[in-house]
Order: structure tokens, then C-alpha cells, then sequence
């Protein structure tokens, strides 16, 4: 295949045995091959083998970015022999690769009159996580970060640990107050070569921040709790405001209340500091529908909370609980 673009796909592996465990895999990119992968999730299950994303030739360009690739042995790893004497062009931007017991970049340009360029990427979790040749010939590495030592270039950060919103369920977005890859990336929308200005889900990049997904502030914006999240202990409603925390006790057709138990058996996890500034708030959960979900308050805080309900007994963020 002389040209291919992967875009947009969820791709879950869930081989067992030696030798499948690739997401994507160009074993023999064809001389002059251009390949562009983007705004693709790559998850491993069963057992960490291969890497998400593998490509070995002669002589092919590939446009890599705005991917989440985690749970592989490795992230990526581009291999170009260069017997044709005219050298690779990889470019590797925006990514980020978490968990891998092995390399999340590793790249292979050898001759002459390669080109590989690596900025806005995010590495965590992994074992010498940037292995990149010492003899590439024109590298071009920058804003990078990296949880070990190994991040190259300009303006980039190594031993960082990141601020993901759930990187235990997988949930990549930069946290609430996030400040290593907020606004800390190279603006790449007007570049000539590999101009781009959405993140992986098509938000506008209006500031540049290193990763796969632009940061947005939650704290305001959504006004329902289940906007973000489906209830789940894999995906649990996403609260990050007090208008979200609030509506649990004030919808009567999903919340969990005296009017409704559809939320009742659900799953919510608070992800910043909620002050509910004494304004009137409805408790959850009722003697008639009881709050028997979970609620993971993630160490948060929720404070000036004031109900006034001088007739009614047991009134607190929740008035009748069980299980």
C-alpha cells in the first residue's frame, strides 16, 4: 500500500500468544509510502506483548499524532533501513503513551537524509521510554515529557509524573489544574509540513498543550451529572462543578430522589474541589429511593454545603443510604 490513513479508531487487542500483539502494523512500508495515523486509541488487554503501533521499510514517511496508545510492551517503534539512499520522514506529535514495559518511542532512521521530528508528546510508566538513534541525521525533538529521564529536546520535561483526569479507568484528559503539559507544547497549526489544530476528539487547540487532548476546564460547563460518564464503575459520572453535584438531588427524571431512583444504584467520582457556596442543595438519596451506589471523592473537598429543610430529619449531602 503506497498510501494509508488510519483515523479515528478504537482498537482493543486482546491476543494471548507470541507474535499478534500490535495494534497497527506496516511489517514492509513500501519505498515512498506515506502513512498517516491519527486520532486512533490503542489498548492491550490480557497480556502486555508488541507495540501499538510498528512500521518497518525502506524509505517511508509517517505522520503520527494525536494517538493514546497504553497497555502495550511498547508504544511505537519505527524501523526505515534506507537502502535506497534517501532517508525516513517520521514525524511523531501529540501522543501519549502510558504503561509499557518496554520503549513508548522507538525509532530506527539509519543512513543518510532522514528527517525525524518529535514534539507535544507525553510518556509515562514505561522503561527508557524515548530509544531514539544517536545518528539520525536531521532531528527535530521538542516539548516533550517523559516520567523517566529520557525525554530529548528543547523545552522538554523528564521525571514528570502526570495529572491525567482517571488514569486508572483509562481517562486521558489532562486534569483540572494540570500544569506540566498545559499550554507548555510548540504551536504546530501553522507549520508547513504537518499543520494541524484540533486535539484527538476535534477540540481546537486555542492554546498548544503536550498531549493527545487539549485541556479543558470542567469546572465549568457542564450543568448535569450525567454529561460526562455513564454511571459505571468503569465509567463512573464525572462531577466537577456544583451545578453537576447539585442536580443529583434535583432531577426527577435521572437523579436519585424523591422523585426519581434512576441514578440510585450508580456510580459518581468527584474530580476537583466543589464549593457549593451555601446556596439551597437537595440531598441525595430519599426513605423511598436510597442512595446504594458509589461515590468516590477522589480526595476532593466539598465545601459550604447548606440544606434547609427544617421539617424534614437526616439532611446532609445524602439522607438515606444503604448497601
Amino acid at each position: 500500500i503506497k498510501v494509508l490513513k488510519i483515523d479515528g479508531l478504537q482498537m482493543n487487542n486482546t491476543h494471548a500468544g507470541g507474535g499478534a500483539g500490535r495494534a497497527l502494523w506496516v511489517q514492509s512500508a513500501v519505498h515512498f509510502g506515506h502513512y498517516n495515523f491519527t486520532n486512533n486509541i490503542m489498548k492491550k488487554t490480557v497480556s502486555q506483548q508488541g507495540y501499538g503501533i510498528e512500521m518497518s521499510g525502506d524509505t517511508f514517511s509517517a505522520f503520527i499524532y494525536n494517538n493514546i496508545i497504553y497497555d502495550f510492551a511498547g508504544g511505537m517503534r519505527l524501523n526505515s533501513s534506507n537502502v535506497f539512499d534517501k532517508g525516513a520522514r517520521f514525524y511523531i506529535l501529540n501522543n501519549t503513551i502510558d504503561n509499557t514495559i518496554g520503549n513508548s518511542i522507538k525509532i530506527h532512521a539509519y543512513g543518510t537524509d532522514n528527517y525525524v521530528t518529535i514534539k507535544n508528546n507525553i510518556t509515562q510508566n514505561g522503561i527508557a521510554e524515548y530509544d531514539l538513534d544517536s545518528d539520525v541525521e536531521n532531528p527535530d525533538y521538542s516539548n516533550n515529557i517523559s516520567s523517566d529521564g529520557t525525554a530529548l529536546g528543547t523545552s522538554s520535561q523528564i521525571n514528570r509524573t502526570m495529572n491525567f483526569i482517571d488514569q486508572a479507568r483509562d481517562d486521558y484528559r489532562l486534569g483540572i489544574g494540570e500544569t506540566y503539559a498545559t499550554n507548555n507544547g510548540v504551536d504546530l497549526s501553522a507549520d508547513p509540513t504537518y499543520a494541524f489544530s484540533t486535539d484527538i476528539i476535534g477540540v481546537a487547540r486555542a492554546q498548544w498543550d503536550i498531549g493527545a487532548f487539549a485541556y479543558q476546564d470542567l469546572t465549568v460547563g457542564p450543568v448535569a451529572f450525567d454529561e460526562l460518564g455513564s454511571g459505571t464503575a468503569g465509567s463512573p459520572y464525572q462531577i466537577f462543578n456544583k451545578a453537576q453535584l447539585k442536580s443529583i438531588g434535583t432531577d426527577t427524571v435521572n437523579g436519585c430522589n424523591s422523585s426519581s431512583n434512576t441514578s440510585c444504584g450508580s456510580t459518581f467520582a468527584i474530580y476537583a474541589d466543589i464549593d457549593l457556596e451555601n446556596e439551597a442543595f437537595t440531598p441525595i438519596g430519599d426513605n423511598s429511593n436510597t442512595f446504594t451506589g458509589a461515590f468516590d471523592g477522589g480526595g476532593h473537598s466539598i465545601t459550604n454545603l447548606f440544606v434547609n429543610n427544617p421539617t424534614l430529619d437526616y439532611q446532609a449531602l445524602f439522607r438515606f443510604t444503604s448497601g
